[in-house]
């Protein structure tokens, strides 16, 4: 019998490699996300997946399967390509996970939503990365970008989607009127973000109503001489 939930999970992967790629506003959307899920009249804990590794984001899920927990929500900041998205490695540098590596982590423990607010993460030029993780049952349902996604955009949607989540809404309209949101502000991006799978998934669903409650990990060692980064 699966377990009642208590909180919303959400496991967030900020990838900001050195090198050649563009600088994105990450720390940004990163508070900005934090604010609105502290504002949630539901349990929720926010873990931020770092270092930003692919198999830093396997360990995560690997705990979180072993304690008997599903994330409600994996949701990656970053660069995108046609077939994958890119991560840093162990030295901070890029490196491209494609569509099967991000399965075989995400098999560890699947989750209820996958967020890419990456670039081409929803690309008409081929099978999409979102469309490859719902088909293979990964997740139940994702969303993506068709085109390359400007900061601004991006911090908005992600912004708007989690407030209208949080309310109750399901995936598909939160999505939708996220999407809105930026045509009415007069941003790039609207018509292009994309979202398959069970459009009627409710993140809320069986928590507990009216319970506030949010924890923040942000990832880093409990040890040693690191001073606290706590974006909140």
């Amino acid at each position: 019998m699966e377990s009642q939930a208590e909180s919303l999970e959400v496991l967030v992967l900020c990838s900001s490699p050195v090198g050649d790629l563009a600088t994105l506003k990450l720390p940004q959307e990163l508070i900005e996300i934090g604010k609105r899920l502290r504002n949630a009249q539901v349990p929720v804990r926010m873990k931020r997946v770092f270092p930003p590794t692919i198999a830093q984001l396997r360990r995560e899920l690997t705990a979180m399967s072993q304690r008997g927990v599903q994330a409600g929500i994996f949701h990656f900041l970053g660069h995108g390509d046609d077939d994958g998205l890119y991560f840093e490695d162990d030295f901070g540098q890029s490196q491209l996970v494609k569509g099967s590596e991000l399965k075989a982590a995400l098999s560890e423990s699947p989750v209820k939503l996958v967020l890419l607010n990456a670039c081409w993460s929803a690309t008409k030029r081929g099978v999409s990365l979102i469309d490859f993780l719902t088909r293979e049952q990964v997740t139940e349902t994702a969303i993506g970008h068709e085109v390359p996604v400007a900061d601004e955009s991006a911090i908005q949607f992600s912004e708007r989607f989690y407030e209208l989540v949080i309310s109750g809404k399901t995936a598909k309209a939160a999505c939708q009127q996220a999407a809105n949101s930026l045509a009415e502000s007069g941003l790039p991006g609207a018509a292009d973000v994309k979202l398959v799978g069970n459009g009627d998934l409710k993140l809320t669903d069986g928590l507990p109503i009216a319970q506030r409650a949010f924890h923040y990990d942000d990832g880093l060692p409990t040890t040693g001489s690191l001073p606290d980064a706590g974006p909140f």
